[in-house]
């Protein structure tokens, strides 16, 4: 069946190019009109002496010329659409108001002569004007208009111009989040506000303050960077365990998800070339086939974790499919755009060939070259400037390379991030120190500069709509139908198979840049530009309203819960990172031996995180934050003395500190970022105030992340007796991760399991089972744990009274320690399988290599050592 399907995808492809190119190549483009032209002949007393033209295909318009502006457009005076034959074409519209006729009605007959301008008759209130537009300089400027800008008052007016892109990105990407829309789309949406569609057309004296000819072009040179730096990004970030192990229905779905919509594209391309193509045909219908495939990864992460779909096996599978989806689009995409820049099929393969040994360079000699830099550091020591530069130095060298090749900077810039080691302290130093800039700066200039590109006004006549339609249509067809007939395939239901296409939908942010490579490239023309960016909002803005119909939270909760019922069953603590939350060492000591019982009958342990969140101190920071260094030291020093006492149980031990406010939330960050299978704290005075589920303890059985574990009465770990391990199960099925719980330790112990159940367990792994009756109370439950060594209880949320009531009982009564378990859903237990390490922040960590050594001397302030786990960020909001 697999072979089938795979065979199917080449031959679909295959087809698609063997019917689509030959045909389109038999199909010419309109004549070109020039982008500016002087007017004569006696038809400036109505348009003016200079215009600005606007072609799309055989869609023309001429407007004002406004030089204070990149773009140099202004308002429109007359479009309409020409024979693409013979370029004739009549346009309507309306004289300049300062025109010698000023604001009158007035049709333009004329003929386009490539390469040399459009001549013919204006009518004007029964006279006919000979008009004559030959073409002009389009870089030069008039006289009338400001001056170009330089030096201190160039300077002053970017700062303006940035600071306003910054403010409108994040107050548009703000509301977008507050309707359930990524960030990113916010902030396209910004762009386009800033640019002619909206502000242009509303406030034209403020965007042409904004952004004059000196600033835009500063602008889009610091976009390109954005685009650079965002490419390297995604591919540092890029999960190489993800995409080996995304599976064989990730893999079919993600490949029909392309080339299904690839083919489509191509085939729109025979209708849409002749009405707004440009350039050559083949070039033009790969770009349209590339832009329809496309699946944005950042936006789809941020939607999944949204949604809560991130949690579920149907999640799981659509960001692998994503994963594979975004490397295989980069790849298609490289091979169009040296198709496109090569001047004939020699070219092309030697530009293929060219960027195939750029590959193998990359692999084989900068790969090990990287490695070996970035890692003679110390194990525990951050990623320094030297390294820094080195990585920004060959980031540059690689865009550089692929553009002098002829297949775009950011394939350079993708590749090196791609290659770059994933090891410890490497990735996520580099991310943090380059993220910010990023998505907080380049990525809105770009967005802005992309917006100063689309023009809505364009898009005119019932024709254009007609298009824009039918291209919206080819795109959510092209991929909800792939993803639906591959996801049938694969054996997944309708309703599966309709969510994953509905989630591959999602263009976004690399739509836009698809979108930017083709205009550069002048394959894409203006007004498919603003066709093809509203295509990407659509597509992106339709995904959450539609996916609430298909997969209601309802149904994720459930398969939430289902999902981590499969998980909890398969849970085996032995050998894996538990975090005790570390408020008084003295106190800690009981949680650490209760982390020492997981280790089961092979005498393996768990590895453990000793963490501590410390206050901030009382007095100001200093510019080198010498009063946290100072706290985070002191705080090391605790944890490292008791740490040196875990020798003797043979249990390897790190430590990390995090100066906060919040302990609730930092304990939870240092636990998602060290890749935590279990966080053990004490419900002590320091962390549960007022009750036993109080405070930070009641804050973290709240969160959604590790396995989270409660020691009541942990102070009779020290004296525990030798009898059984209790579990209570008022549930039974809901409950197999206490039960897991329960026989870990007793392993641990070599001690019995009894179960207190209110209907009778069905398992055999328990030693001995009490069965109380169905609208028991507290008091009639805890007689049943007389006699424990130790109770396991599960409570989920705390939202079972019963529950609570027995663990407040038991624990009042002091009959044995009390362990409260909150399985969650654990980055190991996200698909069961363990995908990366843990991940760095801007925590201090000493690690503490076994029984026998401690790295760090006591009073050493410990140096970071962190490694990375997937992340969603901002630029894929």
């Amino acid at each position: 069946m697999a072979a089938v399907a795979y065979a199917s995808i080449f031959v679909v492809l295959g087809v698609g190019l063997l019917l689509v190119l030959p045909a389109g190549n038999d199909l010419s483009g309109a004549p070109q009109a020039p982008p500016r032209g002087e007017v004569s002949a006696g038809a400036e007393q109505c348009l003016g002496e200079s215009v600005a033209l606007v072609q799309s295909g055989v869609f023309l318009q001429i407007h004002e010329v406004d030089d204070r502006i990149d773009t140099g457009i202004g308002p429109l005076l007359v479009d309409g659409r020409m024979d693409r034959t013979s370029g004739a074409a009549t346009l309507s519209g309306w004289c300049r108001a300062d025109s010698d006729l000023g604001r009158v009605e007035v049709l333009v007959d004329i003929v386009v002569a490539e390469g040399v301008g459009l001549t013919g008759v204006a009518r004007v209130e029964g006279a006919r004007l000979a008009l004559s537009v030959v073409g002009a300089d389009a870089t030069q400027e008039s006289t009338s208009t400001s001056e170009r800008l330089t030096g201190g008052a160039l300077l002053s007016r970017i700062l303006l111009a940035v600071a306003a892109v910054i403010v409108t990105a994040r107050l548009v990407g703000s509301a977008f989040r507050l309707i359930r829309q990524p960030r990113v789309i916010g902030e396209i949406t910004a762009g386009i506000i800033l640019g002619p569609s909206l502000l242009g057309l509303v406030f034209p004296g403020i965007t042409a303050y904004l952004f004059p000819t000196s600033v835009t072009e500063v602008l889009g040179v610091l976009a390109q960077l954005g685009l650079i730096f965002f490419m390297f990004l995604i591919g540092l970030e890029l999960d190489h365990a993800l995409i080996r192990g995304s599976g064989h229905t990730a893999l079919l779905i993600s490949h029909y998800s392309i080339v299904v919509p690839l083919v489509l594209g191509l085939g729109s391309a025979l209708l849409v070339y002749p009405l707004v193509g440009s350039g050559d045909f083949t070039g033009f219908a790969l770009f349209m086939g590339a832009a329809m495939a496309v699946t944005a990864f950042p936006v789809l992460a941020r939607i999944l974790s949204d949604s809560g779909l991130n949690k579920t096996r149907l999640g799981a599978i659509t960001i692998a499919c994503a994963a594979v989806d975004d490397v295989t689009a980069w790849c298609v995409l490289a091979v169009v755009v040296a198709i496109v820049k090569a001047g004939g099929p020699t070219d092309a393969i030697l530009t293929v060939g060219f960027a195939l040994a750029f590959v193998a360079t990359m692999v084989s000699v900068v790969q090990p070259t990287a490695k070996r830099l970035l890692q003679t550091r110390g194990r525990h020591e951050p990623v320094g400037a030297s390294a820094m530069s080195f990585v920004i130095v060959g980031l540059f060298l690689s865009a550089w390379t692929t553009e002098l090749i002829g297949i775009h900077a950011i394939f350079g810039a993708f590749m090196f991030g791609a290659i770059l080691p994933r090891a410890p302290s490497i990735t996520t130093r580099i991310v943090d120190r380059l993220e910010d800039v990023t998505v907080l700066l380049l990525l809105p200039i770009f967005f802005a500069v992309v917006g100063l590109s689309t023009q809505i006004g364009l898009v005119s006549g019932r024709e254009l709509w007609l298009l824009t339609g039918l291209i919206v249509a080819v795109a959510i067809g092209g991929k909800i139908g792939g993803s639906l007939i591959a996801g049938l395939a694969a054996g997944e239901s309708l309703r599966s198979s309709a969510v994953i296409g509905v989630l591959m939908n999602a263009r976004g942010i690399t739509e836009i840049v698809i979108l930017t490579i083709g205009m550069e490239l002048g394959v894409i023309s203006p007004a498919l530009f603003t066709i093809m960016v509203l295509m990407a909002l659509l597509t992106t803005f339709m995904t959450t309203p539609i996916l609430s119909v298909l997969y209601p939270r309802k149904m994720v909760e459930r398969d939430i819960k289902t999902r981590h019922h499969l998980d909890a069953a398969r849970r085996d603590y032995a050998g894996r990172r538990a975090m005790v939350g570390v408020a008084d060492p003295n106190a800690a000591r009981s949680l650490i031996r209760v982390a020492s019982w997981l280790r089961g009958d092979n005498g393996q342990t768990l590895r453990v995180v000793l963490a501590s969140v410390i206050p901030p101190p009382a007095r100001e920071r200093l510019t080198l934050r010498l009063s946290d260094r100072i706290a985070t030291s002191a705080a090391a020093a605790n944890l490292t003395r008791l740490a040196r006492e875990l020798e003797d149980d043979g249990v390897g031990t790190e430590i990390v500190t995090r100066i906060g406010t919040d302990s609730s939330t930092d304990l939870s960050v240092l636990a998602r970022q060290q890749a935590i299978d279990i966080l053990i704290v004490g419900s002590n005075d320091p962390y549960r105030r007022d009750r036993p589920f109080g405070g930070l303890v009641g804050d973290l059985l709240r969160s959604n992340h590790a396995d989270i574990l409660v020691v009541l009465n942990a102070e009779a770990v020290a004296t525990l007796s030798d009898g059984p391990v209790a579990v209570w199960l008022p549930d039974e099925p809901t409950d197999v991760a206490a039960i897991e719980l329960a026989l870990s330790i007793s392993k641990g112990l070599r001690r019995r399991v009894r179960a207190v159940a209110i209907r009778p367990a069905t398992t055999d792994r328990f030693d001995d089972i009490v069965v109380v009756a169905e609208g028991s109370t507290a008091a009639d439950v805890t007689p049943a744990f007389a006699g424990a060594s130790l109770i396991v209880v599960s409570t989920p949320n705390l939202q079972h009274e019963l529950d609570t009531d027995v663990v407040e009982a038991t624990s009042r009564r002091k009959i044995a320690p009390v362990l409260v378990l909150r399985a969650g859903l654990s980055p190991l237990h996200d698909d069961g399988v363990r995908r990366s390490q843990p991940a760095a922040a801007s925590d201090t960590r000493t690690a503490v290599n076994g029984p026998n050594r401690i790295d760090a001397p006591p009073n050493a302030l410990p140096a970071a050592d962190c490694e990375t786990i997937p992340r969603i960020t901002d630029r894929g909001d």
